[in-house]
């Protein structure tokens, strides 16, 4: 079997037997939908986008249950539930150890989440929980604000060096470029949306993150009018980089 006959039949087997439903139904239609991008040959990025589209189209009872985008050679952008994503990483693996651009392809995790702040109520703890050493830090210098999750995405840096680019369905944009893994350097880029309350970020930076440490990058004060009175909004960048297992 060729290896992306191989992803396609991984992947298939993963919609039929999700989680242990032999129907493959229940816990895909519960999980959430997360966007990730993955470092791919360049002469397979569409060939694999093409098939990995296809088996989505043919998941349980017929649902399509994820998306891959395929714009830019090299790079695939996959939006599917986490079940799915951890088929994927191990299927692209296989192929990419099978092209002969394996050295090129070991890959670093950047998470990105944008969070708001604001007085009152935010999101539950369970929700924050993968958060709480830079909320608890945050909270330090802003007592009575609530947080709230309203973007976040992980984008597979190469240690290539070729920028990853990833546009999260709220409209977000990051790039990530890792300059130097010795300490791990990234050159990072923010082109966020405007809301009515919040300037959309726009960040260009260098920084270095050491690996699993939460680094809250920027904030953003609110576009209310100067006269306002009361605390104000607010938008924090966090980022997290994370080595790949080996």
């Amino acid at each position: 079997m060729t290896p992306l006959l191989r992803f396609a039949g991984v992947l298939c087997l993963v919609l039929l037997t999700a989680c242990g439903d032999p129907t493959g139904t229940a816990a895909v239609d519960d999980e959430a939908q997360v966007l990730r991008s993955y470092p791919v040959p360049k002469g397979q990025t569409k060939a694999i986008g093409e098939a990995l589209n296809q088996v989505f189209a043919i998941g349980p009872e017929g649902r399509r249950i994820g998306r891959a985008s395929y714009e830019l050679p090299g790079q695939l952008v996959v939006l599917a539930p986490e079940s799915v994503q951890a088929s994927i990483a191990q299927s692209i693996a296989g192929i990419v150890g099978s092209s002969g651009e394996a050295g090129a392809m070991r890959t670093i995790s950047l998470r990105i989440w944008l969070v708001d702040g604001r007085p009152g109520p935010g999101d539950e703890a369970d929700r924050l929980a993968v958060l709480a050493p830079a909320i608890e830090a945050i909270s330090s210098n802003f007592p009575g604000y609530g947080f709230r999750i309203v973007d976040q995405a992980e984008i597979a840096v190469s240690e290539a060096g070729r920028p990853s680019l990833l546009v999260t369905g709220a409209g977000n944009e990051f790039t990530a470029q890792l300059m130097d893994s010795d300490p791990m350097t990234f050159s990072v880029m923010v082109s966020g949306t405007t809301t009515p309350e919040v300037e959309g970020l726009r960040l260009a930076s260098m920084l270095s993150l050491p690996p699993g440490e939460l680094v809250i990058m920027a904030s953003l004060q609110d576009k209310r009018d100067p006269a306002s009175t009361g605390p104000a909004p607010m938008r924090f960048l966090i980022l997290q980089a994370v080595e790949p297992a080996h």
